[in-house]
């Protein structure tokens, strides 16, 4: 599992399963996953948490890129109209990706062409990744929280 500031990934044979927190995709923390999957060859399947953000324009494209040298195909799980658009953006583009909401795992792993990976599996894996990314997110609010406690 690698985890950034604002993303956490774990590869599973040929499935990467990504999460990324509420808030914009932090382009550092894009740069390495992007490092991470163009090294990991065998993955064709992802399958994504996302959170209230959709990659910008530039990491579209890049993504993208990325579906193009191989069969892949994506599915993103989330809840936001925000990242739907971003999807459905890249679909125009001919990338195979769609967005499922949080209680669809089951055909967003069909879609993705996992056969592996059962839901079971798949929703504890996606929990862990979660709980990883919002780590930050709360040292940090508790931490903001005690500065202004102590301010004068």
């Amino acid at each position: 599992m690698h985890v950034t500031g604002s993303m956490a990934w774990l590869f599973y044979d040929s499935l990467v399963f990504l999460a990324h927190r509420r808030g914009p995709i932090i382009e550092a923390d894009f740069e390495q996953y992007l490092v991470a999957i163009r090294a990991h060859t065998e993955v064709t399947s992802a399958v994504i948490r996302a959170g209230d953000a959709a990659p910008s324009a530039r990491q579209r494209g890049e993504l993208i890129r990325w579906f193009e040298h191989r069969p892949r195909r994506a599915a993103v799980i989330t809840d936001s109209l925000i990242a739907r658009g971003g999807v459905t953006a890249m679909s125009w583009f001919g990338a195979p990706i769609r967005a499922f909401a949080p209680d669809e795992l089951s055909a967003a792993m069909s879609f993705a062409g996992v056969e592996a990976v059962g839901v079971e599996e798949a929703t504890r894996v996606f929990e862990e990744l979660m709980a990883m990314v919002r780590a930050p997110q709360r040292a940090r609010a508790s931490r903001d929280e005690r500065a202004h406690r102590h301010a004068p």
